[in-house]
């Protein structure tokens, strides 16, 4: 098994290269879906501000350590928004029940796989942007967090040090009560000098905080997973789409070459996270109660697909949601609310050192939750849809 140099290696490969090439190539060499298709990023960014709000409060709430509040907040908010929805669709269409409730008219599992893919891939520059940037920011936070918390002495360490202080503070006032003028002068005029300067940094804490988060911002949309996505979206969107996509494309060998690069994305995400399991062990989620990763779990797999389905309704009470798209449009939009948590915060919490044996742990509990949860979804809406 990889150790943990090697897990990082790994991570940084596909951060900055499977991933990104898979983006890319996927976005441009989409098929154009119409007008029609709009709804599809709205009801994505719509999900994912949803997970961020309750993945918000379930940090907030559930007891945990600073440093692993945004991990609880990520494996509430940030679900698997592309390959798993592939799989359960290209499932769905595998079978011809099914396949005749979700796409009438289909002749074949092939050509109701290929719609399925459409529909699952139009929207996903959205989650390539808005999850990789929010859950990179939190991952590089909670690694801060760790190291801090690490690097903090104990109380045992600390106490000396305090009892030097106070010792030197009571000579201090001695000499100060004796006499010594000086002294009293020279104290106080250090006190005015230190609370200006406090004075000061208080004044400007806000301005160089939104500097800081500017800058954080520019620099996670220039990461390779976010500047591909755009890039692809930007090829996708326009005739330019027509150089990678096509028998006779021009850089077909292009779009070729980086769909098989892109192909290593998934072995070496479930990689990372398997060696990170395999190196907790059971341990993983010692750190965390359990009633904190019940909540993350039930947040992400029973609330979001709650949430999903009344902002699915309102939708389509209020006509946002095209009435000429089949069934399998509603299960393709339901999906964005439903999946487990995304494998890619397993990578995430390796590249900045965010404990990724918990990530790993909670993305375990995750997966094995949904096995039961989303056919449950899936069964509900497929019986809603007849």
């Amino acid at each position: 098994m990889l150790d943990a140099a090697g897990r990082k290696t790994v991570s940084k490969c596909s951060y900055n290269a499977f991933i990104p090439a898979l983006s890319f190539v996927r976005l441009a060499t989409a098929p154009p879906l119409g007008a029609a298709a709009a709804f599809l990023p709205i009801n994505m960014a719509v999900a994912i501000g949803c997970g961020v709000a309750v993945g918000a409060a379930v940090s907030t709430f559930a007891p945990s350590s600073l440093r692993l509040r945004g991990h609880v907040a990520a494996a509430a908010a940030f679900g698997n928004m592309a390959n798993f929805p592939l799989v359960v669709t290209h499932g769905l269409c595998s079978g011809a029940k099914a396949r005749a409730a979700l796409l009438p008219g289909a002749g074949s599992a092939k050509e109701c796989a290929d719609v399925a893919s459409a529909l699952v891939l139009a929207p996903v520059w959205v989650a390539s942007v808005l999850q990789i940037l929010l859950a990179n920011a939190l991952m590089a936070r909670a690694g801060e967090a760790g190291r801090d918390a690490a690097a903090e002495p104990a109380a045992s360490e600390l106490a000396p040090l305090r009892r030097a202080g106070d010792d030197t503070a009571a000579a201090a006032a001695e000499r100060g009560a004796s006499g010594d003028g000086l002294v009293s002068v020279s104290s106080k005029l250090d006190k005015a000098a230190l609370d200006g300067l406090a004075a000061a940094d208080a004044a400007a804490a806000p301005l160089s905080s939104l500097a800081r988060g500017l800058r954080a911002a520019l620099s996670a949309a220039a990461a390779p997973p976010c500047a591909s996505a755009l890039a692809g979206l930007a090829v996708g969107l326009t005739p330019a789409r027509r150089l990678f996509a096509g028998e006779k494309a021009p850089l077909g060998l292009v779009a070729s070459v980086l769909e098989t690069l892109g192909g290593a994305m998934i072995p070496c995400l479930l990689i990372v996270l398997g060696g990170e399991l395999a190196s907790a062990g059971r341990d993983a989620l010692i750190d965390l109660p359990r009633r904190t990763v019940a909540a993350a779990t039930g947040a992400r797999l029973a609330l979001m697909p709650a949430l999903g389905a009344a902002w699915l309704a309102t939708a389509t009470a209020l006509r946002l949601v095209p009435t000429s798209q089949p069934p399998l449009f509603l299960v393709v939009c339901l999906l964005a609310w439903s999946t487990p948590a995304a494998v890619v915060l397993s990578t995430l919490a390796v590249q900045h050192g965010a404990a990724p044996g918990v990530m790993a742990g909670l993305l375990l509990v995750s997966y094995a939750g949904g096995a039961v949860t989303l056919p449950l979804v899936i069964t509900l809406l497929l019986g809603a849809i007849r």
